[in-house]
């Protein structure tokens, strides 16, 4: 079977159907100030922007100097309701579905037990035996001209 490659706006949804079909479950903890969270997650992030990977509005509240962070966390779903899923994630409005979970905080602590992709802002962090990622949101810490 040959690969297809798509372009564009395709490209991010494509690479997320291909990866949740291979991809299991891992078990992860969230610790912080704002909510704690430990259990299988087929996504655990923490965010300051709402949108990321062309555009997937996984964290849609998060906010770019509220000096906040936005834990977002899918649990396990079957396979069959993962595209529609993937579908609301895009829009947004998948924030009211059971297998979904968020809190706000300003520091949290993101482990997990086996091999984990740790990405910051679309860069690979690394495959660690243990991945364990703390991040703080730190109000005016950058200096913006608009």
């Amino acid at each position: 079977m040959g690969c297809v490659a798509f372009r564009g706006a395709w490209v991010y949804p494509w690479a997320v159907v291909r990866t949740l079909l291979r991809f299991r479950p891992l078990h992860v903890t969230v610790e912080s100030d704002g909510g704690r969270f430990e259990g299988d997650a087929l996504l655990a992030l923490i965010a300051n922007s709402p949108r990321f990977g062309g555009g997937m509005r996984v964290a849609p509240t998060a906010q770019l100097d509220d000096g906040q962070l936005d834990v977002a966390i899918l649990k396990p779903v079957g396979r069959l309701a993962m595209l529609p899923l993937l579908r609301k994630v895009y829009r947004g409005d998948h924030v009211d579905h059971p297998a979904f979970v968020s809190f706000r905080c300003r520091k949290a602590t993101l482990t997990t037990r086996k091999s984990a992709a740790v990405y910051a802002d679309g860069e690979a962090l690394g495959l660690d035996a243990e991945a364990t990622v703390s991040i703080e949101a730190l109000p005016n810490a950058i200096r913006c001209v608009r």
